[in-house]
């Protein structure tokens, strides 16, 4: 009788006459194979975006792991009330003395690390060759390689919930009450870094009662540990909501239940409304308004699917559009089976709550969809094996090879530049002057915390009447009225930054002097003085005039 196969069962590839040069391909040694090209392919984007300021997130980050370093806890969860990654981030940042590069360090550090998992869940379903295939089509991501330049959330997001889907498949394989509670435990690690990642908790004790219906593996003590595990963090998410909810805050648990209360209730449906009104508002507006089928009247009815259809977009452009055909062959071509049912279960759910998400905020991005795209990379994998073992004729087998390389390889690569391209230099020069001038002790009002953040000024978004920095960027970029708000505030100095094109000018001012310009090849920046900063800020402490 065959020995039934599961999830880390010995994978037969097929008798196949292996090139010595590449019998690490079809080992575990590939592993390590992609782990160091990744390590050096982030290293490398690390070097070149040293003088890369941090992105606005990552500020907010940063300050928040600067309260933490100090050991006012307090004021860092203010700052964010998310503590798990300024708390590594200050960890690193004993040892590298640069806060911005401790937090991209850090980035690039996770998103090598989630290969890990990724490598052995593709492995227990289509062997090494294709966990090969799946971690480098990983590793050449575009947005991959552009979030491991910034400081976000999302790369330890990707990480803990690629090993909390590790364990949960490893459970699922042979569920005793160790692997169990390793699911269980690694299910809350995602949701420190992303309020999504809540999903997992439930998600995973939900599915092992839900096989116990059909599966005799599942009854018994796996049911039991399940059943306590949704029970205990039902229960004391109910505490913390109706007992003490002024520490909702805390880990952004007030977003959790707001999200929840929306769906349950359908709030999340109310941008939605409005839009569909709009929309049929629009009917009137054409050449036969009392006509059927025009434009408002099309989109009104069929709203929930351009939604569908953005969210798809995005999903694929994260992913990476060459990848889309590799995807194709490898669902097409898997055998179905337990473990890849569970992950394309998940991935539907994840995908549901973004999708409820965008309809809520009528908005998305690639960040917020990272690791929808990856939960489908075992099938990217899988599906350029397939496309790599194909023979097609003698005479275009060398033309086909390369047409794959190029297009799984080279296009990816050619997106680098846009990664690496020219950064944010005038920040940092603005930030440079003013700790080095006498003005560093001045109150400031700016539109960008770069360049409190470079001169080493405190500040905590609050706009407190006595912060040293106060933070003025309207959203429709109209500074007209940010001389009075200086006076009201009682500033001492604007600092205004713009980009830098022919007709960038400063807004007028009266009663506020222009004391110096710094340009870099994209920004400039405007620095403003009441009469008696401007005597005493003297464009001569500039550095490099």
């Amino acid at each position: 009788m065959m020995k039934k196969s599961t999830y880390f069962g010995n994978h037969e590839e097929g008798p196949r006459r292996r090139n010595r040069r590449l019998a690490w391909l079809d080992s575990p040694d590939g592993l390590y194979v992609i782990l160091g090209l990744s390590c050096l392919l982030k290293l490398a984007l690390l070097i070149v975006t040293l003088d890369k300021t941090p992105n606005a997130d990552g500020i907010r980050y940063i300050r928040a792991a600067q309260e933490l370093a100090s050991g006012n806890l307090e004021g860092s969860l203010r700052i964010y009330p998310m503590p798990v990654l300024p708390a590594l981030m200050a960890g690193v940042h004993l040892l590298i003395p640069d806060w911005a590069l401790s937090g991209r360090i850090l980035s690039s550090v996770f998103i090598v690390l989630a290969q890990i998992p990724l490598y052995k869940i593709t492995q227990g379903w289509f062997g090494c060759r294709a966990a090969f295939f799946a971690c480098l089509a990983f590793t050449l991501q575009p947005f991959g390689n552009e979030m491991s330049t910034l400081i976000y959330r999302g790369p330890g997001h990707l990480l803990f919930f690629a090993w909390a889907l590790r364990a949960m498949l490893r459970a699922l394989e042979h569920p005793s009450t160790t692997r169990l509670a390793a699911a269980f435990l690694l299910s809350i690690l995602p949701a420190a870094f992303r309020v999504e990642g809540a999903l997992l908790i439930p998600f995973f004790p939900l599915s092992v009662m839900g096989l116990a219906l059909k599966d005799k593996r599942f009854r018994g003590r796996p049911v039991l540990l399940s059943a306590v595990w949704v029970l205990v963090p039902a229960a004391a998410l109910f505490h913390v909501w109706h007992v003490s909810p002024q520490s909702l805050w805390i880990n952004r648990m007030d977003d959790l239940k707001r999200m929840a209360l929306e769906i349950w209730h359908l709030k999340f449906l109310d941008q939605y409304k409005i839009i569909y009104e709009h929309l049929r508002g629009m009917e009137s507006l054409g050449p036969l308004p009392t006509q059927d089928q025009n434009f408002g009247e099309i989109a009104r009815h069929f709203l929930w699917l351009i939604y569908l259809i953005g969210l798809i977009q995005t999903v694929a452009r994260t992913l990476y559009p060459v990848s889309l055909i590799p995807l194709a062959v490898g669902l097409r071509s898997a055998r179905k089976n337990l473990y890849q049912g569970y992950t394309l279960s998940l991935w539907l759910a994840y995908f549901l709550l973004l999708y409820i998400q965008l309809i809520k905020k009528d908005c998305t991005g690639e960040r917020f969809v990272w690791t929808c795209a990856f939960l489908l990379y075992p099938w990217v994998g899988h599906g350029i094996s397939l496309i790599l073992a194909w023979k097609p004729p003698a005479d275009f087998r060398r033309l086909f090879k390369w047409s794959v390389v190029l297009m799984l390889a080279i296009l990816p690569l050619s997106k680098l530049p846009k990664t690496v391209e020219k950064p944010d230099l005038v920040s940092a020069k603005a930030g440079q002057w003013l700790r080095q001038s006498p003005c560093r002790n001045l109150k400031i009002l700016g539109n960008d915390y770069r360049i409190p953040l470079s001169a080493g000024i405190p500040f905590d978004y609050k706009n407190r009447k006595d912060a040293p920095y106060w933070h003025f960027d309207p959203e429709d970029k109209d500074y007209s009225t940010v001389e009075k708000l200086a006076q009201r505030t009682k500033r001492d100095l604007i600092l205004l930054k713009f980009p830098n094109k022919k007709t960038a000018e400063p807004p007028p001012m009266s009663l506020y002097r222009l004391i110096t310009t710094m340009k870099d090849e994209r920004r400039v920046v405007f620095v403003f003085g009441t009469p008696e900063a401007a005597f005493l800020c003297s464009p001569g402490s500039e550095p490099g005039r």
